[in-house]
């Protein structure tokens, strides 16, 4: 119980006014850059509307999940054979077949109308979702705000709601990656974004106390590197796409991080199933120790029937005694994730309430205004960015519970986008940030984006 109190006493109670702060704050949108894209948006949306309703051979709503079924299915459509999942096919309560699920797409994704369709979908959610709410700003604050919750997510980490969800602006996709461009600092000021470097398998690796995974960190190495090396170094073209190569490693070793299946991990990997199987049994050979303490914790959750983080968060886990396999496999995962994750949504929050102490201590007028998973954002004034950035590395590295260096990776730009690109990094020695924040600057009076 004494946990719990501290937890809230500790970390929950100081975290409210700093969210306020944040949800009053709001974003600084760029709305020229979103006119731009809307537009540029618009026109790629309606052109893959046309080339649909051509294929089709007559008129339809593509927005519509029924008419597109009709026309993906039906003999008046195209007639394609009608998808199963899970050995079912996916019925809408409506009746028709549903087109919704990404299961279903994927399983005819080779079809040319199936990636017009999701060309199309994708187009009108980054237009609807995100574009439409960007240019709207409130009308006296000028700026977009959002709300952040602290207890709603079951991983114990912020969530974000209201009209636009700012952890759900898309990264993945370079159309999606371009709606970070258009949040940018107030007049004068930059983006400055600090985030956890690997923050979850750094954790994963102090409490597993996995020798080799350990013996990497302590050197500086790169995990992934030497795990790619491991994994695929035997093969002719390694030193030609070793870059490649560490991709599909990092990808692997977060989906086993997190204890997906082959399936999952497959296509996360985008490797044959094969592939993926010898490449999972490497990995379980050399950090055998990260294996080991799985099954350990596996272990202690049937006994408990609760998974616990080192700050005291519990989670009941009441599927962990079911007689269904798939449910006991489900709840062991779930457990194990939450003893990493929710310990990272914890050190997280603690970082954000010091981080704001240490900032108001010194009367600092830069301001996080976004929060998403291991990463803050601040509108910071070019003047204080040394200074953030010093108090960043000291702040995200202290944390006792964890017998590892937690490093902080920080960089700036003219906008959320461009804080991203690898020449706007800071070194960990901050000896490239006063030119780094020269260029980013001028770049800023000149408006570059």
């Amino acid at each position: 119980m004494s946990k719990l109190w501290d937890i809230y006493n500790q970390i929950e109670l100081p975290l409210v006014p700093i969210i306020v702060a944040m949800e009053e704050y709001g974003a600084q949108i760029d709305q020229e850059q979103v006119k731009k894209l809307t537009t540029t948006y618009t026109i790629e949306r309606d052109r893959v509307d046309k080339e649909i309703q051509e294929m089709a051979g007559y008129e339809f709503n593509v927005k519509s999940p029924q008419q597109v079924s009709d026309f993906l299915f039906s003999e008046k459509g195209i007639g394609l054979p009608i998808p199963r999942i899970d050995g079912r096919v996916p019925i809408t309560e409506t009746g028709y077949v549903s087109t919704d699920s990404t299961k279903v797409l994927e399983q005819m994704e080779s079809h040319p109308s199936i990636i017009l369709i999701r060309e199309f979908r994708m187009y009108e959610k980054l237009i609807s979702t995100y574009l439409v709410e960007l240019g709207n700003p409130h009308p006296i604050s000028g700026k977009v705000h959002t709300h952040f919750n602290q207890t709603r997510t079951r991983s114990y980490r912020l969530s974000s709601s209201d009209r636009l969800n700012f952890q759900n602006i898309p990264v993945k996709t370079d159309h999606g990656k371009l709606l970070r461009a258009t949040f940018i600092g107030t007049p004068g000021n930059v983006i400055f974004k600090a985030d956890y470097d690997q923050m979850e398998l750094r954790a994963e690796t102090a409490l597993s106390r996995d020798e080799a995974k350990l013996a990497i960190y302590e050197v500086g190495g790169d995990i992934h590197g030497e795990a790619a090396l491991v994994a695929f170094g035997n093969r002719p073209d390694y030193t030609e796409h070793a870059k490649t190569y560490r991709k599909y490693t990092k990808n692997g070793i977060f989906s086993m991080l997190y204890r997906s299946g082959i399936g999952k991990r497959s296509a996360a990997m985008g490797l044959t199933f094969d592939e993926t199987k010898a490449f999972t049994k490497a990995m379980e050979s050399l950090f055998a120790g990260s294996e080991a303490y799985f099954h350990d914790v596996v272990k202690e959750l049937h006994k408990l029937g609760y998974a616990e983080t080192l700050f005291g968060h519990r989670r009941h886990l009441p599927h962990i005694k079911s007689v269904r396999k798939k449910y006991v496999a489900d709840a062991e995962r779930e457990g194990y994730n939450h003893i990493v994750q929710s310990l990272c949504a914890g050190i997280m929050k603690r970082a954000m309430v010091n981080l704001d102490a240490e900032m108001q201590l010194r009367g600092m007028k830069s301001r996080c205004f976004i929060q998403v998973h291991d990463e803050l954002v601040f509108d910071a004034l070019p003047s204080e960015v040394p200074l953030l950035f010093e108090l960043v590395e000291r702040v995200f590295s202290d944390v006792p519970e964890l017998d590892i260096e937690m490093k902080a990776s920080s960089s700036i730009g003219p906008n959320w986008l461009a804080a991203d690109y690898d020449e706007n990094e800071i070194k960990t020695d901050g000896s490239n940030l006063h030119a780094v924040l020269e260029r980013v600057t001028n770049d800023e009076q000149q408006g570059s984006i």
